[in-house]
């Protein structure tokens, strides 16, 4: 009930100009950003009838910040896996953003589908259309309130809004494999992908809406506008993550004492070695790093040459001589310390760009040996090849 009447309110407040607030100065601003500064975002396809749509957000000028999804949808199988790499899926698709009763032209200047961004740019200057701020999403906690903006269902007319809080951070679902979402409890429905989520304290976007959860009650999820900003100077056409080929730990491994702190280790890497296992225990615990728990052989597809089951096809791990029990503990410049840090590093390096990183193994004698491994990720293959791997 109270989301109906902040919406209803909302809507007064774009038919009455006049309407005053009684509240904060901020508050005010963060619904002038929902109203001067969010477009809806049509698609169509040449030749098709049908058009999806979203909702984008004015963070620069002429560009508009959205949802990868609402531009494109991209195969995840290996006959369409050329698409993936040339962006055949996007090659017949118009654009337009929609403010107030006008339609605006809006051509793509580029997309991540792995963190489900893209950037699209209108060709004129939008008469009434302000710049949305965008905040420090890494300050936002628990508690923090919230608008969300949107174009639900593509229904006609106002922009529409829904209040709630910052339920939760550093939310892993399984939308994304590296990304930690900002959880709210503020209404989310189709057609709000792209929008932002708004701080009513600082008067500025500190999330773009991703998704809620379908039969969840109160349960949707914004990517932090922290990500777009660490990658708005690489998002031009269609960025390709690199993978490796490794699978680690992904929630870590419980620092316990005796023989339950080493059996967790002994279960991934079947090393029988109680002496070895102990090192490999104090070495993650005490010196930080990822226990690599298993490494891909072969290619079912070889991006490279588009060949399928290729048997001179290679993991960029196993080539680089990445083994089982090997435990990171740098990549290129950045320090691993755990998990995340790994998946960060592999999500900013660049595929086919050769990578130094640094491992720590034990011998079949115990010695620990520290050595730097080449490794040359290539481009991230799609869910149904890669598995579980990184």
């Amino acid at each position: 009930m109270a989301r109906m009447i902040f919406s209803a309110v909302f809507f007064l407040s774009l038919s009455c100009p006049n309407l005053v607030w009684s509240d904060s100065s901020p508050r005010e601003k963060a619904l002038d950003i929902c109203k001067k500064s969010v477009v809806r975002v049509e698609r169509m396809e040449i030749g098709s009838s049908s058009k999806t749509t979203g909702t984008g957000i004015f963070y620069k000028e002429r560009r508009f910040l959205t949802n990868a999804h609402v531009v494109g949808e991209l195969p995840e199988n290996t006959s369409t896996f050329k698409e993936i790499l040339s962006g055949e899926d996007i090659s017949k698709a118009l654009f337009w953003v929609i403010f107030g009763d006008k339609k605006y032209r809006a051509a793509l200047v580029g997309r991540d589908p792995e963190i489900d961004l893209a950037i699209l740019e209108v060709e004129q200057d939008i008469e009434g259309m302000v710049v949305a701020p965008l905040d420090d999403s890494d300050t936002i906690e628990a508690g923090h309130p919230v608008v969300a903006c949107g174009n639900p269902f593509a229904l006609e007319g106002s922009v529409s809004v829904t209040k709630g809080i910052i339920s939760a951070r550093d939310k892993k679902v399984g939308l994304l494999s590296y990304e930690d979402y900002l959880q709210t409890d503020a209404a989310i429905n189709p057609g709000n992908s792209g929008g932002p989520l708004v701080s009513l304290e600082h008067a500025k976007v500190v999330g773009i809406v991703n998704s809620g959860i379908r039969q969840a009650d109160g349960i949707s999820f914004a990517i932090p506008v922290n990500l777009f900003k660490d990658v708005e100077q690489e998002l031009v056409g269609t960025v390709r993550r690199s993978w490796l080929g490794i699978q680690f730990p992904f929630k870590g491994l419980k620092n316990a004492e005796g023989f339950s702190g080493i059996q967790p280790f002994y279960e991934y890497t079947g090393i029988e070695n109680l002496e070895i296992l102990n090192k490999m225990r104090f070495e993650i615990f005490e010196r930080g790093g990822v226990l690599v728990t298993d490494v891909k052989l072969a290619l079912e597809f070889d991006p490279r040459s588009g060949q399928e089951n290729n048997p001179e096809a290679k993991s960029p791990a196993h080539a680089a001589g990445i083994r089982l029990g090997f435990i990171i503990k740098k990549f290129g410049d950045h320090e691993v310390n755990n998990s995340s840090d790994l998946i960060r590093a592999i999500f900013r390096s660049k595929p086919y760009l050769s990578t130094i990183i640094r491992v720590v193994r034990f011998s079949i004698d115990g010695e620990r040996v520290e050595s730097d491994l080449v490794v040359t990720p290539i481009v991230r293959l799609p869910e149904s090849l890669r598995g579980d791997f990184y």
